[in-house]
C-alpha cells in the first residue's frame, strides 16, 4: 500500500486538520480571556491611582496622535525627501531614527489601547480598530526588515500601504472616540 513494513504511514487527514484547527481556536480564545483579566486587572490598578475616567478614555487617542504628527509625519516626510535630495544620507538617517521610534510607540500604544479598551470594560481584540493596529505593526516591522536590506521599491511601496492602514485606523479610533 504505501511501500513501509512496520512504518505507519502519516496520511492527511480532514479530521484531524478540524482537530488541529478546533485546538489552535482553544488556545487562542485561552490567551484571550487571559490577556482580557490581565487588562481589566492593570484597568482596575489605573482607577486606584486616581486617574479620572474622562482623562483615561482620552489619554490614548492624545498621546498616539502627537506621536502619530511628529514622528510618523515627519518620519514620513524625510523618507520621501532622502530619495532625490543633495543631503539625502542626512535624511535617510534621520527617517530611520524617527520611523524605529514610531514603531516602538506602535508597540506601547497597542499596549495603551488595549488598557483603554479595558477600562471602559469592553472587549478587547475584537474591534477593526485593534486589528488595524496590529495590521500597522506588522507592516511597520516588515518595512523596517525593507528598509535594511535596501530594496527601496518594495519599501516605498509597504510605507505607503502601512500609511494606508495608519489612515483607517485613525479612521476607526475616532469613530470610537464618539460612541
Amino acid at each position: 500500500m504505501h511501500g513501509f513494513v512496520g512504518v505507519r504511514a502519516v496520511v492527511p487527514s480532514t479530521r484531524r486538520g478540524r482537530r488541529c484547527s478546533a485546538r489552535m481556536g482553544l488556545h487562542v480564545e485561552a490567551f484571550q480571556a487571559a490577556a482580557q483579566s490581565y487588562f481589566a486587572d492593570l484597568a482596575v490598578l489605573h482607577k486606584y491611582i486616581g486617574i479620572p475616567a474622562d482623562v483615561a478614555r482620552i489619554e490614548h487617542p492624545l498621546l498616539m496622535t502627537s506621536s502619530v504628527a511628529l514622528l510618523a509625519g515627519i518620519g514620513v516626510k524625510l523618507g520621501f525627501e532622502s530619495r532625490d535630495s543633495d543631503s539625502a544620507e542626512r535624511q535617510r538617517s534621520l527617517h530611520k531614527i524617527l520611523m524605529l521610534s514610531f514603531l516602538g510607540v506602535c508597540a506601547l500604544g497597542f499596549g495603551g489601547g488595549t488598557l483603554s479598551y479595558a477600562m471602559q470594560q469592553k472587549e478587547i481584540w475584537k474591534s477593526i480598530h485593534s486589528q488595524s493596529a496590529v495590521a500597522l505593526i506588522l507592516l511597520l516591522s516588515a518595512n523596517a526588515i525593507l528598509g535594511i536590506s535596501k530594496t527601496r521599491s518594495l519599501h516605498t511601496g509597504v510605507g505607503i500601504t502601512a500609511c494606508l492602514v495608519l489612515g483607517a485606523h485613525i479612521c476607526t479610533g475616532i469613530q470610537l472616540l464618539f460612541t
